[in-house]
């Protein structure tokens, strides 16, 4: 129970962000290194719809939840539709996360799901720009071991790479494919 009250304080900080008016939207672009260590930048993906999410591979629960169900929406979809679709999984764990692992990882789920990495301070940053952010808490039995905390939403970016719509952690398949039949679905898009 303490594990989703943190994820839902961690939730806030997108709406705490939105509420206070700043001036700067959510979202932009950002550059990562993917799986097969070429660096990538969210404006590679123009003209297909992404979808944002971050984690870790040794997550129990919720990234595999998750991506699980991100499994689920992709097969939903046309395949014209699933071609104008990429997924983007950023790990809030670089230190642990080895892009092999990644690769590995995500490939049980979808092998067009990409992975990317960056430092603690690359992926920090990414996460701010988007309303949202991670720590790393240190166990209290061993001190150099820690467990990952990170909200669960998912960011829906359109075609033109603007952030369109936070999806709430355990929003069904059937609506966020909804989102991106809709997306995809408007006009004068590449």
């Amino acid at each position: 129970m303490k594990k989703y009250a943190i994820y839902l304080i961690l939730l806030s900080t997108v709406f705490i962000h939105i509420q206070a008016g700043f001036a700067a939207p959510l979202g932009g672009d950002f550059k990562l290194t993917n799986m097969a260590g070429q660096t990538i930048a969210l404006s590679d993906y123009r003209g297909q719809v992404v979808i944002l999410n971050f984690g870790f591979l040794s997550c129990p629960d919720v990234c595999p939840t998750t991506l699980a169900e991100l499994k689920q929406v992709v097969h939903a979809l046309s395949v014209e539709q699933q071609q104008r679709l990429q997924v983007l999984f950023i790990t809030v764990d670089p230190e642990r996360d080895t892009a092999e692992q990644l690769k590995t990882y995500l490939q049980h789920f979808n092998p067009h799901f990409m992975g990317l990495r960056g430092s603690v301070g690359e992926v920090r940053q990414v996460c701010q720009q988007y309303g949202t952010d991670f720590r790393h808490v240190p166990l209290a039995d061993n001190v150099t071991e820690y467990r990952v905390e990170h909200a669960s939403q998912l960011f829906l970016i359109n075609p033109e790479g603007q952030l369109v719509r936070l999806i709430p952690y355990g929003t069904p398949s059937a609506v966020i494919v909804q989102y991106i039949q809709t997306l995809l679905a408007q006009p004068n898009l590449p």
